[in-house]
């Protein structure tokens, strides 16, 4: 898991690029990426040990990510991430 969120934070910072000061326009998005954070951070946080409960937070982060820039179909994500890091689905 923590090689798995190691890999998005990276790919997360590759994608930005040089973005770096720009703003969510709308409330709602702020409002979006406040709970994604929160998502993320309990799926890093050192005292959740299910690895359950953290595919859980990372889906639910992944899902108001995609209230922001469209809808994202879980199960092709899974697919991804479990077809690159050999875990079971």
């Amino acid at each position: 898991v923590e090689e798995l969120l190691a890999e998005i934070g990276r790919r997360a910072s590759e994608s930005a690029g040089s973005v770096g000061d720009v703003l969510p326009s709308r409330l709602r998005h702020v409002e979006l990426l406040g709970e994604t954070n929160r998502h993320l951070h309990r799926a890093t946080d050192g005292r959740m040990n299910e690895q359950e409960l953290r595919a859980e937070e990372l889906r639910l982060a992944a899902d108001h990510l995609g209230r922001i820039v469209g809808a994202i179909d879980v199960e092709d994500m899974l697919d991804v991430i479990f077809s690159q890091f050999c875990i079971g689905k």
